[in-house]
């Protein structure tokens, strides 16, 4: 049975953004109540999301229809139609925020229908570090220890990202800190073992080889894997975790490198999952073809860690740490959900603002 691990902390702490805008004024009809964002919470996946929560009763009540949200980025545009419905909100996910651009503004405006007629709320400017920032002033009761120690080694993880990649490295994330809140980080060296095994699981004669596995460092957590293939037709990746997760990879989303040689990415893990045993084996239908490979985020670092590049070593430890404090958060404070068992580990969620 999957593992469910729903997070939702009870803070009373719920924050109405803006009211709603009419984009066309019609007089016949208006709404009884403003369209209006309500909190925002931040999704600790495979990369970091910020969910824009809106409460339900606008469109169950109210009578809003055909709910969107454009979000801008960096100067793109992207707009969300899919939500997610949870606790009386319809939650609408910003994905893809790599590690070093936390500082990094959001913008949101969420769109909907009332009779004919489209309105607009915008919420005010957003980043992961001022989420950081607004919860550690105000989750500041023991009970919030292994949170506050989350969001220090979250921060201290994107200033390590930005100074590795270069990027607004005179305005780092974790540059507000006070020394009392850095003293909330993890300051202990990760111990670090290695999960490596290329022959987990034989299979005679295999046709399909590993060549390398590795990290690929500007997204949060994605595991590259390269095999040697004559043809990518009619394979795929058959993988699971030791908490018995599972996802399979079609062999037209491996990437082609050379002849004979495929890259296949893999960003299923959440941030608590590092030390998670993966296991990963090619199959051509319903035959595997390669032996099983065992592998682990904690391998790729403890294989790096003695690289002579500081900034890379830096890097790759303030991941581990941001990583053991969010499996201690999650652990600590999160109950299983044996009512919701669809949801797995994608329920890493920090507490509404």
């Amino acid at each position: 049975m999957q593992r469910v691990l729903s997070v939702v902390l009870s803070l009373a702490i719920m924050l109405t953004l803006i009211a709603a805008v009419p984009v066309t004024v019609s007089a016949a009809d208006t709404p009884s109540t403003s369209l209006s964002f309500y909190s925002r919470t931040l999704a600790l996946e495979d990369n970091l999301t910020i969910d824009y929560n809106i409460n339900a009763t606008l469109f169950t009540e109210v009578g809003y229809t055909d709910p969107y949200v454009v979000f801008e980025f960096n100067g793109q545009q992207t707009t969300v139609t899919s939500y997610r419905v949870k606790d009386g909100k319809y939650s609408f996910s910003f994905e893809n925020i790599a590690p070093n651009q936390m500082k990094d503004t959001i913008k949101a405006t969420l769109y909907a229908t009332y009779n004919g007629t489209t309105y607009s709320a915008a919420a005010p400017d957003y980043s992961v570090a001022q989420y950081c920032y607004t919860m550690l002033g105000r989750a500041t009761g023991s009970e919030y220890a292994e949170f506050r120690t989350l969001l220090v080694d979250l921060l201290q993880y994107g200033a390590a990202s930005q100074i590795y990649a270069g990027y607004k490295t005179d305005d780092l994330a974790n540059a507000e800190l006070t020394p009392e809140q850095r003293a909330m980080g993890t300051s202990t060296t990760p111990s670090l073992g290695s999960a490596l095994d290329a022959e987990f699981a034989v299979v005679p004669n295999p046709t399909v080889s590993w060549r390398s596995v590795s990290l690929v460092l500007d997204s949060a957590i994605v595991i590259r894997y390269k095999i040697n293939a004559a043809t990518s037709e009619n394979l795929s990746a058959k993988i699971t975790t030791d908490s018995d997760q599972e996802w399979t990879i079609d062999g037209s989303e491996f990437v082609r490198a050379s002849e004979g040689v495929y890259n296949i990415e893999f960003s299923g893990l959440d941030a608590g999952q590092m030390r998670d045993n993966v296991y990963i084996t090619i199959f051509d239908g319903d035959t595997a073809v390669s032996n099983t490979l065992c592998y682990s985020v904690e391998t790729y670092v403890y294989n790096k860690q003695n690289n002579g590049d500081t900034n890379f070593v830096n890097l790759i430890i303030a991941m581990m740490r941001y990583g053991d404090s969010a499996y201690d958060y999650i652990t600590e404070d999160a109950p299983d959900n044996s009512e919701d068992p669809d949801e797995g580990w994608s329920d890493w969620w920090t507490p509404e603002y």
